[in-house]
């Protein structure tokens, strides 16, 4: 199973918590009739505890220490009373639902969907520069090349190197020494090729 803040949780569940609201992603448990498990319910409550009152008080959790709930729990960090995420209503043994969470206004449900956003984009930044990241660690280098001087080949730059040298592939200059006669390249493949408007690409014959 997924895991957030040292919470175990069932696939698709997710809250974002701040002082005014919780918005959860959860899955239907007590006091919740005809609602299917298998699906995640959005739902933004204020963040108020419908037993002490007490606000910004409430948190969101999944299965940590003695909390089972994987489907996701809103609980009171005051009076320690635990909600259902989907119908707001209190979680006592006698099943009685008595308290309940306010649903949140449209200003704060506003607020918190901006807060969701600035997450979202956050970890949408995080999970391109883990991509970036793998595909920039698999880069070796593949030549190392002595050449007469070319004035068109830099470092940073494209080149597409022709038969005997290689079968037309194109490599990416990551360094390069000038000699008096000639010049050292050295090239690396796996970074990504230009587009069809870069316009830097050299061939380089022998």
């Amino acid at each position: 199973m997924p895991s957030k803040d040292g919470s175990t949780i069932l696939a698709g569940v997710d809250w974002w918590v701040d002082s005014k609201t919780v918005t959860v992603k959860m899955a239907p448990a007590s006091c919740n009739k005809g609602l299917n498990y298998e699906q995640r319910y959005n739902r933004t409550w204020a963040n108020k505890c419908g037993s002490c009152k007490k606000k910004g008080t409430l948190y969101a959790h999944g299965a940590k220490g003695r909390k089972t709930a994987v489907e996701g729990e809103i609980t009171c960090r005051s009076c320690d009373t635990d909600y259902d995420g989907v119908s707001g209503k209190s979680k006592e043994k006698e099943m009685t639902c008595r308290y309940s969470l306010t649903p949140a206004s449209s200003t704060t449900s506003s607020t918190a969907q901006s807060a969701q956003k600035s997450i979202t984009d956050r970890k949408e930044a995080l999970y391109n520069l883990k991509q970036d990241y793998q595909t920039r660690k698999l880069v070796k280098v593949k030549k190392s090349l002595t050449t007469l001087i070319i004035p068109k080949v830099d470092r940073g730059k494209y080149v597409k190197l022709k038969p005997p040298l290689d079968d037309g592939k194109t490599f990416y200059v990551s360094s390069l020494h000038l000699n008096p006669d000639t010049m050292t390249i050295e090239l690396h493949d796996g970074y990504p090729e230009p587009d069809s408007k870069y316009s830097e690409k050299v061939t380089v014959k022998k």
